[in-house]
């Protein structure tokens, strides 16, 4: 093997490892950043859970004439669409208390007093997050 032909096989392994680093650098930025998104977004759905669950409360304590205590605990008659029916706020509640690892028909109860409810619904979402 010639000296030129030496030079340009070690030219092109170096082109080579060069490539293969900024690969491999790409693979472990794109890794890191899916990490950080799946954190953001874990943290937005507890976020939301939280607040959620905090105007839940705040509404069971309303009293019954006011319209979002009419709305919650209201039954609209008639028929709905065909199709996928749209989910309704209080799915997403009921979802968020089982979650939680809390059933309805306590919550109600619990809700009514403010300050046992904000603690109960800052430890679940602190042992969530």
């Amino acid at each position: 093997m010639s000296y030129g032909e030496v030079k340009k096989r070690s030219d092109m392994e170096r082109g080579y490892q060069s490539i293969n680093q900024s690969i491999n650098i790409r693979l472990m930025v794109r890794k890191q950043l899916e990490q950080e998104i799946t954190l953001l977004d874990k943290i937005r759905k507890g976020r939301l859970m939280f607040f959620g669950l905090m105007f839940f409360g705040h509404v069971t304590r309303m009293e019954g004439n006011r319209l979002p205590a009419v709305a919650l605990y209201g039954q609209v008659e008639g028929t709905r669409s065909t199709g996928r029916q749209p989910k309704k706020w209080m799915d997403n509640v009921k979802e968020d208390l089982t979650a939680q690892g809390m059933n309805i028909g306590e919550t109600v109860d619990i809700s009514r007093n403010r300050r046992i409810w904000r603690s109960l619904v800052e430890a679940k979402s602190s042992e969530n997050a």
